[in-house]
């Protein structure tokens, strides 16, 4: 007689953040969680994932997942739960205790923007400071990339709406960027030096004016060099656990 079919034994901490966020879709956020491990990637990270099974669903809070350490954000200006992700139409945002800091970082997103004018304002360091523009990733520049000391904004927008995509920046040191659309690299530009009178992060806000007009599935910043490989490695793992669903290509 065959033995019956085991399921895999949760990774004690995907069990963790279930237990604590009562998060439903436990397959997808185990798998994910090893596949981090796998990748060495763990006790660099810390990420949000926005999809409602995969996150409390409800209320105000947050949780967020990585061995960086639990930085769990607040909603605010009530964008939407739902089944893809968090939407929003206004000045709603995520706000977290998290701040990157200076060194090499990597910064992802997950989401589908509802057209191309809020495409660059989904997720910054810094909350103050930003001169106006539609941004993307605000880094924090410890003078040996530009070497002026300051905070640099840098931007990578998305190409178009309507579909959920993958952006994500590298900011690896001393001398090297990236950014990436789904799998296609490209480079980054460099923005407005900024202030740093506000040492949190906010996800798909900047501002009453700036902010991102979509649904955002999933958001995770790193404290260490991303190479491209590990990446496109990230990249594909996302998009066969977390992001199931979403049609990343």
């Amino acid at each position: 007689m065959p033995l019956p079919f085991a399921k895999p034994r949760l990774d004690s901490d995907a069990a963790a953040y279930i237990a604590r966020s009562g998060a439903q879709d436990r397959a997808a956020i185990n798998a994910f969680v090893r596949g981090v491990k796998a990748l060495g990637l763990w006790n660099n990270m810390v990420c949000w994932p926005l999809r409602s099974a995969q996150n409390a669903g409800f209320g105000s809070v947050v949780h967020s997942l990585g061995g960086l350490g639990r930085f769990d954000g607040e909603r605010v200006n009530a964008p939407t739960w739902g089944a893809d992700g968090l939407t929003n139409s206004a000045d709603g945002r995520i706000t977290t205790s998290y701040f990157t800091p200076a060194g090499s970082q990597a910064h992802i997103f997950v989401g589908n923007s509802v057209s191309t004018a809020n495409l660059r304002a989904y997720a910054n360091t810094l909350t103050t400071g930003l001169g106006g523009e539609f941004l993307g990733f605000v880094l924090r520049d410890d003078g040996a990339y530009y070497g002026d000391g300051t905070l640099r904004s840098t931007v990578r927008d998305f190409t178009s709406a309507g579909n959920f995509k993958m952006a994500a920046a590298l900011y690896n040191r001393p001398s090297t960027a990236y950014t990436y659309l789904n799998t296609t690299q490209g480079s980054i530009s460099a923005g407005n030096a900024m202030s740093a009178s506000n040492l949190a992060m906010t996800i798909m806000s900047v501002g009453a004016s700036q902010f991102y007009a979509g649904t955002a599935a999933f958001y995770a910043t790193m404290r260490a060099e991303l190479t491209p490989s590990q990446y496109l490695a990230f990249y594909n793992l996302y998009r066969n656990t977390l992001g199931t669903g979403l049609g990343l290509p």
